[in-house]
């Protein structure tokens, strides 16, 4: 398999009886990318779909733009009841993360059974 495209690509993995939506992420997560990403966050929460687990393991870069995405999809995700999940991120990721001091501010997982797990615990900031 050789490198991805540049772009993004997001693969939608629906578990209907839990109403979760694992999205899988591909290639660059910019400010052009993030409406992309965001557009198709927003069709699924139209949906009702409230719980987001975010596959990173092939995003080869992450700008700011990335990050706010996660920031605002957090917050209107959790004022529904719901919550976001952030699952295998690469180390440039990370670092994004890190480097604007967001790391704490998202639960992030490195496998599917953790982010799954972490779903059913509710959010280490949530009011319940």
């Amino acid at each position: 398999m050789g490198p991805v495209p540049a772009g993004l690509t997001v693969e939608k993995e629906i578990l209907t009886t839990e109403r979760v939506v694992i999205l899988h992420f591909a290639g660059d997560l910019d400010a052009h990318t993030s409406k992309q990403a965001l557009t198709v966050m927003d069709e699924l929460a139209n949906e009702r779909y409230t719980k987001f687990v975010v596959d990173l393991t092939k995003v080869n870069y992450m700008s700011s733009a990335g990050a706010s995405l996660f920031i605002n999809v957090q917050g209107e995700v959790q004022e529904s009841g719901g919550d976001l999940i952030l699952m295998n991120p690469t180390s440039a990721v990370l670092y994004v993360l890190k480097l604007l001091g967001l790391l704490l501010q998202f639960r992030v997982v490195n496998t599917r059974e953790e982010a799954l797990a972490a779903l059913k615990a509710p959010p280490a900031n949530s009011k319940h």
